[in-house]
């Protein structure tokens, strides 16, 4: 599952980013283990999610290339 498929308020724990701006990613903090949720879906499905006590926005070709898993909190 990827956070693109994510519904709003729904909290996960990133597996693996992969894709072409994998290490972009990651240089920006998104690694594994790392705790996030979905605050809100934009018009052209971007996702706006709350990472590290940030929120920050990303388009959906980005969340595509972040794998997670689905937690309880």
């Amino acid at each position: 599952m990827t956070l693109y498929d994510l519904k709003i308020g729904e909290r996960a724990e990133i597996a693996r980013v992969s894709g072409a701006s994998a290490k972009k990613l990651s240089e920006l903090g998104y690694t594994p283990k790392t705790k996030i949720k979905v605050l809100n879906i934009s018009l052209f499905d971007g996702r706006l999610i709350l990472i590290r006590d940030c929120v920050v926005g990303l388009r959906s070709s980005l969340a595509k290339d972040i794998e997670v898993k689905i937690t309880k909190r």
